[in-house]
């Protein structure tokens, strides 16, 4: 495996690559995650959830978040 350095431009399909190899977990934690990303990460682990992985997101609650609403 080599090195390298994730930034906005190439994480994506890493993470996404991580999500779709999980088998049994997958936790996310994210103090900024949208409805957008969300909606993608159901859709792309549909079987695997149906197969049983279980799928936990840790997150706050965007209504409270102050960063957001701006």
């Amino acid at each position: 495996m080599q090195n390298a350095i994730y930034d906005s431009g190439n994480y994506i399909d890493i993470f996404e690559r991580d999500i779709i190899e999980a088998e049994k977990r997958i936790i996310i934690s994210s103090p900024h995650i949208v409805q957008e990303r969300v909606d993608r990460i159901i859709y792309i682990t549909k079987q695997q959830v149906e197969a049983g992985c279980k799928i936990v997101v840790i997150t706050i609650d965007p209504e409270k978040n102050e960063l957001l609403k701006y």
